[in-house]
Parts: structure tokens; C-alpha cells; sequence
């Protein structure tokens, strides 16, 4: 499975708790700052600072000055097709790219992703993801599931002794990449 699409909360009965959800709220009174997303043996994490890689091209950016990374407060909103709205009222929008140590072993990561700019329309917001260098097709989300929609993508990733988990947004022709979320389940499957 590349950037396939899938639904992370129904994943939960298939893979058990995940050992990794990240998301982007800063602040402890809007979105998952107070575990609104949160629930008995799944609770979502504050983001690690991203890190640096030197070849991620530059966003095209509509309507924003220059940007290269920031978390960005977006709701309250209702989102179709979660249980949780509140993961999808922060995002990190811009060049981002994540590292995390895990322990060897198989895995499904989801990205988890939303389009909740009234002033994009299909086709305005292009941009690719990968997971340990397996990139997805491009993405556009309003273009696949419309406005307001949760729209999840997981990839099957085998990590090595020594390795680490990486995930990556790459900007495409139009817009900057935008991230609200992401889980990380153990892939016992295989």
C-alpha cells in the first residue's frame, strides 16, 4: 500500500492502539490541546519540530506571502467522514517533512488531511506525500472527496535496525502542502 486511501479510525479495530498520533494543536484550548480527540488508549500527541531537508522545493502559494512551515489554527469546522473533528482544526501547512524513531518492524502510517479553504477549488492545492521515500500519486483533495471531508492515505513501510520512520510533503503546482494529523499503527499482517 502506497498513499493509498483508508480510513484511520476504522483502522483501530484491525491494527489495535496505534503507537504513534500526531497532531498539530498548539494550544490548550483549541483543537486536540485538551484530548477532544483523544479516547481510552488512543491519544493524539503534540507535533515534533520538523526537520530540515535541503532539496524540498519551494510552495507556490496562493493568497500567503512566502511560507515555508507553520501550525495554523483553521476551526472550529465540522468535518465529515470522522468521529473527531477537532484533529482537523490545526494543520502544518507548508514544506514539512517528520523523522521519528520507532522500533524495527512493520507499519501503516496514515496521513491524515482535510480541504477547508472555501476559496480553493479542485485542482488549486496540488501536492505530493511519501513515506520512507514512496511517494503517493498527487494529491487534491477537494478534487477526490470535495470540502470538508477527511481524507486519509496510508502507506505499508517495513523500518530497519538503525533506520528511522520519514514522512514528506512535497509541494506541487499549485498551493503548499497542508497536514492535520498523523498515526502510526504496528503492521503485524505480515
Amino acid at each position: 500500500m502506497v498513499g493509498e486511501q483508508v480510513n484511520s479510525e476504522d483502522l483501530e479495530s484491525e491494527f489495535g492502539v496505534p503507537v504513534l498520533a500526531i497532531n498539530f494543536a498548539r494550544q490548550p484550548t483549541f483543537g486536540c490541546g485538551l484530548n477532544e480527540c483523544s479516547y481510552p488508549g488512543f491519544v493524539y500527541e503534540p507535533p515534533p519540530n520538523p526537520a530540515e531537508f535541503q532539496d524540498t522545493p519551494a510552495c507556490n502559494t496562493t493568497g500567503y506571502a512566502s511560507i515555508s512551515d507553520f501550525i495554523e489554527p483553521v476551526g472550529p469546522i465540522d468535518v465529515e467522514r470522522t468521529e473527531h473533528d477537532a484533529v482537523f482544526w490545526t494543520h502544518r501547512f507548508g514544506n514539512v517533512g517528520y523523522e521519528f524513531d520507532v522500533a524495527p518492524g512493520a507499519y501503516l502510517v496514515v496521513l491524515r488531511f482535510v480541504e477547508l479553504d472555501v476559496d480553493l477549488r479542485p485542482g488549486k492545492r496540488l501536492f505530493t506525500a511519501a513515506v520512507e521515500s514512496m511517494e503517493s500519486a498527487v494529491i487534491d483533495i477537494e478534487g477526490t472527496v470535495g470540502l470538508d471531508v477527511a481524507f486519509d492515505l496510508g502507506w505499508q513501510v517495513e523500518i530497519g535496525t538503525g533506520e528511522e520512520l520519514d514522512i514528506r510533503l512535497f509541494p506541487g503546482e499549485a498551493n503548499c502542502p497542508s497536514l492535520y494529523a498523523m498515526v502510526v499503527f504496528e503492521d503485524s499482517a505480515d
